[in-house]
C-alpha cells in the first residue's frame, strides 16, 4: 500500500543563492558530487563491487557520473565494462556516444553487444530530443540528488535520481537536459526558461508494524532559476510503502526503494504549474 502527499512553497524572488542556501540548510558545494560510497566502490579490486557501482551511477544525475561511467568503460573486467556501458544507457547521455564508438569493436562479445544496445539506445535519445525541445515550454536540469539521511545508501539516491528523471520526462511542457549539459547554454540555444533543480532525500526510515514492513520516505526539491542561481521555490512529497515483515533485505531494500520513488512521484507529478510559475518568476 503507497500513501503519498505533496506540498510546493514558494520562495522570495530574487533571493541571492548563497545566502537562501545557508537559510535552507543546503550545502553550498560548487557542483554536487558523485556518492563516495561509489567512488570508493569503482576502484574496489572486486569486479562484483565495480559492476554494482556502474549499474548505480547510471541511476544518478550526478555530473561526475558520466565521466565515471566513460573511464569505466576501459576497466579490464568485461564485467565492468558491460555494465558501464549499460549505465551509460539508463543515465540517457547522449554525451558518452563517442566513447562508447570507441569501444565498439572491444575484444568481449558481450561487452560489444551492450555496447551496441546502449548506442542504439542513445541515438533514438538523441533524435527525440530535438522534437521534445521544440515542444516544450521549460527546461528543467534535474542537478544531482543528496541523501540528507545519516548513512544512507547510495542504493536509495539512485532510486530517487532515476524516479525523477521518469516523472520529470512524463510532464506535458517539461524537457530534461542531460546531466552533462550547461543548463545555461541550452537555455539560449532553444530560447527557453531553465529551471535547476537539485533533490534530497530529507528522511527514510522502516520498521516493523505486525506483519508488515513500512518504509517511509520524505523527500524534496530546490527549484533555482537562471542565471542569477536565486531559489525560487521547494517541492516536497511524502510517501509510505508497505511489504512483508518476513521479507528478507533484498526484499526490503525494494520497498525502501519504492517508497523513495512514490515520495518522489508525489512531489513532481503534479508539478507541472509549479514548474512553470517558478521559471517564469511568480
Amino acid at each position: 500500500m503507497i500513501r503519498t502527499t505533496s506540498s510546493f512553497r514558494p520562495l522570495v524572488l530574487g533571493l541571492a543563492l548563497l545566502g537562501a542556501m545557508a537559510t535552507c540548510g543546503v550545502d553550498i558545494d560548487a557542483a554536487p558530487a558523485q556518492s563516495p560510497e561509489l567512488s570508493v566502490r569503482l576502484k574496489s579490486s572486486d569486479f562484483r563491487v565495480r559492476v554494482q557501482a556502474a549499474l548505480l551511477l547510471g541511476k544518478t544525475s550526478d555530473r561526475g557520473a558520466l565521466d565515471a561511467l566513460i573511464q569505466s568503460l576501459r576497466d579490464e573486467s568485461a564485467a565492468v565494462r558491460a555494465a558501464s556501458a549499460a549505465a551509460l544507457g539508463t543515465l540517457g547521455d547522449p554525451a558518452a556516444l563517442a566513447a562508447l564508438r570507441a569501444r565498439e569493436n572491444d575484444d568481449n562479445a558481450a561487452v560489444r553487444r551492450q555496447v551496441g544496445v546502449t548506442i542504439a539506445k542513445l541515438e533514438r535519445t538523441q533524435k527525440e530530443q530535438v522534437a521534445e525541445r521544440k515542444k516544450a515550454r521549460l527546461l528543467v536540469k534535474l542537478d544531482g540528488m543528496k541523501n540528507r539521511v545519516k548513512g544512507g545508501a547510495p542504493e536509495a539516491v539512485g532510486a530517487a535520481a532515476q524516479a525523477s528523471r521518469d516523472v520529470l520526462r512524463r510532464i506535458p511542457g517539461v524537457a530534461l537536459l542531460h546531466p552533462s549539459e550547461d543548463p545555461e547554454a541550452a537555455g539560449k540555444a532553444h530560447d527557453r526558461p531553465v529551471l535547476v533543480v537539485q533533490g534530497s532525500i530529507k528522511d527514510l526510515s522502516a520498521e516493523n508494524s505486525g506483519s508488515e514492513y513500512v518504509a517511509t520516505a520524505n523527500v524534496e526539491f530546490v527549484m533555482q532559476s537562471l542565471p542569477e542561481y536565486a531559489i525560487v521555490g521547494k517541492l516536497s512529497g511524502h510517501a509510505s510503502v508497505t511489504g512483508d515483515a518476513a521479507s528478507d533485505g533484498l526484499a526490503r531494500s525494494r520497498v525502501q526503494d519504492a517508497a523513495v520513488g512514490a515520495a518522489v512521484d508525489s512531489a513532481l507529478a503534479r508539478s507541472k504549474d509549479a514548474l512553470l510559475r517558478a521559471a517564469q518568476g511568480s
